[in-house]
C-alpha cells in the first residue's frame, strides 16, 4: 500500500510540474479524441506504456478510450501511432 501511495504521489508531482512549465500547452481532449484515438488501437500495448510510463492496465483503457491520458502524453502517443500507421 505504501509503494503505490508513493507511485501516486510521485505521479502527482511530475504532471504538476508539467503543468507548471507548460502553461499554454493544448488542453482540449477534442483533437485527441478525434484524431489519436481512431488511430490507437492497432498500437501494441508496450509501445503506449514505453512512451508514456503509463501502466500496462491504463494504457489499455487509453487505447479503448475509456481514459484520456494527462495532456503531458499527448505528443508521445500522437507520435508513436502516427509512426506507426505512416510505418516510419
Amino acid at each position: 500500500m505504501a509503494e503505490r501511495n508513493s507511485a501516486l504521489v510521485a505521479d502527482r508531482r511530475t504532471r504538476d510540474e508539467w503543468d507548471r512549465g507548460n502553461p499554454t500547452a493544448n488542453r482540449d481532449q477534442t483533437h485527441f479524441r478525434n484524431q489519436v484515438l481512431p488511430l490507437i488501437a492497432a498500437t501494441p500495448l508496450s509501445d503506449i506504456v514505453r512512451v508514456t510510463g503509463l501502466s500496462v492496465s491504463a494504457a489499455s483503457r487509453v487505447r479503448s478510450g475509456a481514459l484520456t491520458p494527462h495532456a503531458r502524453h499527448w505528443a508521445p502517443i500522437e507520435s508513436l501511432v502516427r509512426g506507426v500507421v505512416t510505418g516510419r
